[in-house]
């Protein structure tokens, strides 16, 4: 992630003006933290025709992630009446349930937008999301990411009410590999060369490594023709010393 340049006092400054002042409220963008969201957990895919390059898993016994998404079907504009006019217009697109904070879903669009302030010299492209309440009678919010840390370690997001909120329709689920969690085993590809394919097997105990059972394959190379390896079962259809056409029959 990015940092994004604007002072963070910004925030806490512009908290106090918002607390003491009288009349209507002023627009801007507050830090929220998130919590990351629990998957729910599907079988893993049996790749067809899939591509991969040379040092990707193409084999792996973890199941998948499953992530509601949904999709905006108009664009969302939000503008800060302090922090230097700081404004970001969110195109219209699918978004993915990724995290939750304080009783809403945030939902992280695919393609970051480009956030601009007033003051500053160049704008920044950015990740965002929305926030879809669990309450319906609580606002949609909407912002765009903000590492406060110089390490990433806190995901923070600055976000605000979003006045004219867009049509939303539910979108097909997303669904990613769960790597890392509980027992797993993999297949990696090395590249293909004088006749011969060569794949890395691993073991994990969650994110441990298990070394004493790692493997390094040969094979002699034959397009088309099943290739067999603990439980799993897999074609090559092409292989190149850059990536690897291949589909899976069986996984281990």
């Amino acid at each position: 992630m990015k940092r994004f340049n604007l002072a963070v006092g910004a925030v806490a400054i512009a908290a106090l003006a918002h607390g003491c002042a009288s009349g209507p409220k002023r627009k801007y963008f507050r830090a929220v933290s998130v919590t990351p969201a629990k998957c729910d957990l599907v079988a893993a895919d049996k790749p067809s025709n899939a591509s991969a390059s040379v040092g990707d898993i193409i084999i792996s016994s973890w199941p998948n992630c499953s992530f509601d998404s949904i999709e905006t079907l108009g664009p969302m504009r939000l503008q800060s009446e302090t922090e230097a006019g700081t404004a970001v217009t969110i195109p219209a697109g699918v978004a993915t349930y990724f995290a939750d904070e304080s009783g809403s879903k945030v939902y992280r669009f695919k393609n970051p937008a480009t956030v601009t302030a007033e003051r500053d010299v160049e704008s920044q492209s950015l990740e965002t999301v929305i926030l879809m309440p669990s309450d319906p009678l609580q606002p949609v919010r909407a912002g765009f990411e903000f590492v406060i840390d110089m390490q990433g370690r806190r995901n923070y997001w600055r976000v605000m009410e979003v006045d004219e909120v867009p049509s939303i329709r539910e979108a097909a689920p997303i669904l990613r590999p769960a790597h890392f969690q509980g027992f797993g085993q993999t297949l990696t590809y090395l590249g293909v060369s004088g006749g011969k394919i060569r794949f890395s097997y691993d073991e994990f105990s969650g994110e441990l490594a298990r070394p004493a059972f790692k493997q390094e394959i040969e094979l002699d190379y034959a397009p088309e023709q099943p290739y067999a390896y603990k439980n799993a079962r897999f074609v090559v259809h092409e292989a190149t010393p850059m990536g690897i056409r291949y589909s899976l029959l069986q996984n281990f």
